[in-house]
């Protein structure tokens, strides 16, 4: 069977984890345009285009694809698109991850994710670094 027309995509992505549903589809994206190579070539702006979305947006994706170690950025030079490699097959390990403040959140420890109308308070920048300090002194309480 001829897969010409078709893209493989890993069933983990599907599946609940860490990445927002738009990185989740930008990596579909680039496997789709990395067929069988692993690598591709595509300019952030030819990427919004294609997702409607800006450049901008496009670069918190990416960062985001980077982050979970999905995509690997190679860049080329002044004014060249950059060069992605994209794995095929992605490994989460088990934790759930706040994409709202940034922070790897232990399933099992009982830390609470502020909900996200958090950053209409004041005091949003204090509470995620009082949750970071809780989360790290829970952390070290666990090693012990």
């Amino acid at each position: 069977m001829n897969m010409k027309y078709f893209t493989k995509i890993p069933n983990e992505i599907f599946d609940s984890n860490p990445v927002s549903i738009a990185a989740r589809f930008l990596y579909c994206i680039l496997l789709r345009r990395c067929q069988n190579s692993g690598q591709c070539y595509p300019s952030q702006a030819t990427l919004g285009k294609y997702m409607n979305l800006s450049t901008r947006y496009i670069r918190t994706l990416l960062n985001e694809l980077i982050q979970f170690k999905l995509v690997r950025k190679v860049r080329t030079g002044f004014n060249r698109s950059n060069t992605y490699f994209v794995t095929d097959s992605p490994m989460f390990d088990g934790q759930s991850y706040s994409s709202h403040s940034g922070i790897t959140v232990p399933i099992h420890t009982g830390v609470t994710v502020p909900s996200k109308n958090t950053h209409r308070t004041r005091n949003y920048k204090k509470q995620i670094r009082g949750m970071k300090k809780q989360l790290a002194t829970r952390l070290e309480m666990e090693k012990k």
